[in-house]
């Protein structure tokens, strides 16, 4: 009795793990045909007597069949292989010793067209003595290799295109007198041009791992990005950059965005020596300036920017008065001493009166020995005791040579209606009574004299 049910339990556990040996047989048979179904190679296989037991669904596709049950039971060698291969394709699997191989084998096949399609056959046999046939279409394969046959070639003429574009372009850009720089999108450098290298002294491998940081901060560098984005270009922004010497550049920056390439293009514009040309131009502008309204020997003003002045003046009413003054007994001085030491005497009288002298006053040289004096705002009073204070300044005045030197003065003030000669003639008659008097004198114009 308990040999019995020991015997029970043993079938049962056989049964069990046979049908357990079953499903795992089964699950993997139907992961292969699975399998074979996904792959679009023609797949099929035949007992040892050629007749099929199986293929998917590649196969039927080639040889027009719209089920694999109008396949399974046909002989391969009587419908499938014409007669020439027939025979050879049995005597080549039957030269195999074992029972189990893998050989290669050309082999046709009629396609749905009537026609005999070539193929290059992968032939194995497996244990359950069933002929396995893995079809490579040769057609297929040739067109294949020859398209990628004539796309590698495609690509490496479009490579070797690429790669003169790209020659060109650098040989272009380093051509350019000006720095040329490439940012892709994240602010990467990706190209920099000869020029910019030599302009701020780093070689092209600095330049690859420091980008632009070297001669933008932070902050500079997003709010220039910025701008370009948004607008598309930024133009000649001036920015002074530093070089690996230490060196400050000022430069003009411009920036345009590639919006489809996602890329933006510095251009980056040496302008030292043009600053440089630039303020020689201002102060040779403002020298031209001063020579046209100074006087070339004593540096006060000339008698032509003294009458437009005076012209303003006059056209524009408010309260002013004229000094008109002269060097006593000048020719003298020239004569016994020499036009050299007259000179000197000139520049010595005119650096004494301008101590006298307010800021907002213009002192003029009238001509040769004679100097004028505007005093803006000034009455007549308040100019006479200007003319007076100059007077005696100058005649206690050590000169060089010649020792003491003496003024006579003319002083008269504007009033509304009068033009510049009116004026002039005014003051100079006011000076010739300084001189008829004795000469350094002080003398006030008044229309009962």
């Amino acid at each position: 009795m308990i040999l019995a049910t020991l015997i029970s339990i043993s079938a049962l556990i056989i049964v069990i793990l046979l049908y357990k040996q079953y499903k795992t047989m089964l699950n993997q048979n139907i992961f292969y045909k699975d399998s074979f179904e996904l792959i679009s190679t023609p797949i099929f296989a035949t007992d040892e007597n050629y007749r099929f037991v199986g293929c998917n669904s590649a196969f039927c596709s080639v040889i027009a069949s719209s089920s694999k049950d109008n396949v399974i039971g046909k002989n391969l060698l009587g419908l499938f292989v014409p007669d020439e291969n027939a025979i050879k394709l049995k005597h080549f699997i039957k030269k195999q010793k074992y029972d189990e191989f893998n050989i290669e084998f050309e082999l046709s096949l009629m396609a749905k067209d009537g026609t005999y399609k070539k193929f290059d056959v992968n032939i194995t046999r497996n244990s359950l003595k069933h002929i396995m046939f893995f079809a490579h279409d040769n057609e297929k394969l040739k067109e294949a290799s020859s398209s990628c046959i004539e796309s590698r070639s495609k690509i490496l003429e479009l490579s070797k295109e690429l790669k003169q574009k790209d020659r060109e372009f650098e040989l272009t850009f380093d051509m350019t007198v000006n720095g040329v720089a490439i940012l892709d999108i994240n602010e990467n450098l990706v190209y920099s041009n000869r020029a910019l290298h030599e302009l701020t002294s780093y070689n092209k491998s600095y330049m690859e791992q420091l980008g632009l940081t070297m001669l933008f901060d932070e902050e500079s560098m997003h709010s220039l990005l910025t701008v370009a984005r948004r607008d598309g270009r930024v133009d000649k922004v001036q920015h002074i950059c530093t070089t690996r010497s230490g060196l400050e550049v000022d430069v003009y920056v411009s920036i345009g965005f590639l919006d489809q390439l996602k890329q933006y293009v510095f251009v980056i514009e040496d302008i030292t020596h043009e600053l440089a040309y630039q303020n020689t131009l201002k102060k040779e502008k403002a020298a031209f300036r001063q020579a046209a309204i100074k006087d070339g020997l004593t540096n006060i003003y000339n008698r032509a920017y003294l009458n437009k002045i005076l012209e303003e003046y006059v056209k524009n009413p408010k309260l002013f008065s004229l000094i008109l003054f002269d060097i006593d007994h000048f020719k003298k001085i020239n004569d016994t001493y020499g036009h050299v030491v007259g000179d000197n005497v000139l520049i010595e009288l005119t650096k004494i009166t301008q101590k006298a002298l307010r800021v907002s006053d213009i002192f003029a040289r009238f001509g040769g020995e004679e100097f004028v004096v505007i005093l803006p705002r000034s009455s007549l009073d308040n100019a006479t005791a200007i003319a007076t204070k100059i007077k005696e300044l100058i005649e206690v005045y050590p000169f060089a040579v010649v020792g003491q030197v003496t003024s006579s003065f003319g002083v008269t003030e504007f009033v509304d209606g009068k033009n510049v000669i009116e004026l002039l003639e005014e003051a100079d008659k006011a000076l010739y009574i300084s001189k008829e008097n004795g000469r350094n004198q002080v003398n006030v114009y008044s229309e009962e004299k």
